[in-house]
């Protein structure tokens, strides 16, 4: 059994707070996720850690079905460096295009 921080619960409450507004829809043709962390100081973190807290986020809050590989096979991780006055995470989720096949007439 895994047991949370409390700083973690914490973070989650607040994040789930702030995506309150998110009105879109449980998201389920993902081409790839993007995350883009600004750190709040120069301490040493783990990136991977991070993500998995932010995907398992994003599942809870309704936005992915789940996170597993068959429904988002790409996550790109990419640290931006310290922003002391506002440090986040931000989330690019880029959808599959459909193509549609052109009809003879």
């Amino acid at each position: 059994m895994n047991i949370p921080s409390k700083a973690y619960a914490t973070w989650h409450t607040d994040a789930l707070t702030q995506l309150d507004s998110y009105r879109g829809g449980t998201i389920d043709d993902i081409e790839r996720v993007e995350l883009f962390f600004y750190a709040p100081d120069r301490r040493s973190s783990d990136l991977t850690n991070k993500a998995e807290s932010v995907m398992d986020l994003l599942v809870d809050k309704g936005v992915l079905e789940d996170d597993n590989w068959w429904l988002v096979s790409k996550i790109e991780l990419n640290f931006m460096g310290v922003d002391k006055l506002d440090p986040r995470c931000e989330i690019s989720i880029h959808r599959k295009r459909i193509h549609h096949e052109p009809r003879l007439q």
